[in-house]
């Protein structure tokens, strides 16, 4: 399985409509790409969110980039996102 955990800090929205947003333009298109495991957002102190996005391999992750970036562009914008850290790699241990 390949991880992607991205944070950002958002400069104006709300993180509920940026949830709504999510499930609305995100996940829909996240959860046809062949591979999809999983994906959580959650909100961190000081308007700090982040997301983890799981895939059986990193072409998964790869296309859900390519799929969303328009979707990107658009959220940055309209929330002023900050983009804080982006880690990618291989999972070396799970559980669920």
């Amino acid at each position: 399985m390949f991880v992607q955990v991205a944070s950002y800090r958002l400069g104006s929205g709300s993180t509920a409509e940026l949830a709504r947003r999510i499930e609305q333009g995100n996940l829909p298109v996240i959860r046809a790409i062949p591979g999809f495991v999983a994906y959580h957002a959650f909100e961190t102190a000081d308007a700090v969110v982040a997301s983890v996005l799981l895939f059986e391999s990193a072409s998964g992750v790869e296309e859900a980039e390519k799929r969303l970036a328009g979707w990107i562009e658009d959220v940055v914008e309209q929330f002023d996102v900050e983009p804080l850290a982006v880690l990618e790699g291989a999972v070396i241990a799970s559980s669920t």
